[in-house]
């Protein structure tokens, strides 16, 4: 077998910088397809992300600290929220561990690739090797849906090495990583796979019409919290 480690290294760093697109999909004989559609550009600190999760969808974009959450499930309702409002801005510096920032994104190469361990080369493009579930952290790309979170990772006492593929483009991108965690306590089976692509082309958003846009207000903050608590319960 011959050792892919630097190569599989050189992939994760293209993920640094950069604009490109990441396709997240979690499936889970437990919750269902839970997916995160995203493009991304880490330079400008820019994400839209469309999110999708027991039959809803929901989008948010981030311009720096700036969020803005489309009014779906979350917040509708939540006192000072008028219904039909369409996008809601909020501080991110408050949502930390909610919103997706670029770094969260890019962080991937760290997230994920700091669990990696014996990559090989398996064919042309093709790695394999393994995961610790244990250092795997993907953050706030599935804090939107908390109960998730453990299924993705694997409880603690589940912590094992799995094994992963992962796949490059011609320029030695990553292109795909797939991996499969079945947890050994209850008879969940999970499979997590990430698909980039658009390097350098994928296009961010601009800001919404402002005539589409409310100040959230401080009880939004709480109905996002209890939100998020609730799912995580």
């Amino acid at each position: 077998m011959t050792d892919a480690r630097a190569p599989l290294a050189k992939a994760w760093d293209a993920l640094r910088a950069g604009r490109y697109r990441v396709e997240m999909t979690v499936d889970s004989s437990q919750y269902g397809v839970y997916s995160n559609d995203a493009t991304i550009d880490v330079d400008a600190d820019v994400t839209h992300v469309v999110t999708g999760f027991s039959g809803e969808t929901n989008e948010l974009m981030t311009f720096g600290d700036d969020v803005l959450l489309e009014s779906t499930r979350m917040l509708r309702g939540a006192p000072g929220v008028p219904p039909g409002t369409k996008w809601i801005h909020l501080d991110g510096k408050r949502l930390e561990g909610y919103a997706p920032r670029a770094a969260a994104f890019a962080g991937l190469a760290d997230g994920v690739g700091g669990g990696v361990s014996q990559p090989y080369w398996a064919g042309p493009r093709e790695i394999k090797g393994r995961l610790d579930t244990g250092k795997v952290r993907l953050g706030a790309l599935v804090s939107t849906s908390g109960d998730l979170t453990t299924v993705v990772h694997g409880p603690r006492e589940d912590t094992v090495r799995i094994p992963f593929t992962a796949t490059v483009d011609e320029q030695g991108r990553l292109a795909t990583i797939t991996w499969d965690l079945r947890q050994s306590n209850r008879p969940v089976e999970v499979s997590v796979t990430f698909a980039i692509s658009e390097y350098g082309t994928a296009r961010t958003p601009e800001p919404p019409a402002p005539s589409t846009v409310i100040e959230a207000p401080e009880e939004s903050y709480q109905a996002l919290a209890d939100s998020i608590a609730e799912r995580q319960e």
